[in-house]
């Protein structure tokens, strides 16, 4: 599995894509017949006829595809990295609230509890009730 991104990284691809230009691209088969290697083009909605935003040659169509579909693509991706980013950071400010609430709990018990008690102790730990009650309402 590869590291993790960096901040810094998410932030350059993020500039990087605000400063490319607008889609989507599309893939057009640019051979003409001229006895030129085959290539692609993939194009914006800002190209001309004779100005393309990318040429890919030796017939690759797979890397041309590729190119044009990153357009809408890494928007999507940088929005769901974003998205799951928050929620990440919502579950692990929620599980230290837990985590606290437990550990008041608990220490005012005479004796370790049980597994099957410590569900029911943290429900009356003050809290831990309420603390669920908003997280069951938000994800419904």
């Amino acid at each position: 599995m590869n590291d993790p991104i960096n901040p810094q990284r998410l932030d350059e691809i993020k500039a990087c894509e605000r400063e490319t230009r607008d889609g989507p691209w599309t893939l057009a088969d640019a051979n003409d017949g001229d006895g030129t290697p085959p290539f692609w083009v993939v194009s914006t909605p800002e190209d001309t006829d004779d100005d393309w935003s990318v040429e890919v040659y030796v017939g690759d169509k797979a890397v041309g595809e590729f190119i044009a579909m990153a357009r809408t693509a890494v928007p999507e991706l940088l929005a769901e990295v974003d998205r799951l980013t928050q929620e990440l950071a919502d579950a692990r400010e929620a599980n230290q609230i837990m985590r606290e609430a437990a550990s008041r709990c608990t220490r005012r018990a005479p004796h370790p509890p049980h597994k099957w008690m410590l569900g029911r102790r943290l429900r009356e730990c003050p809290g831990v009730a309420e603390h669920a009650d908003q997280e069951g309402a938000s994800d419904g």
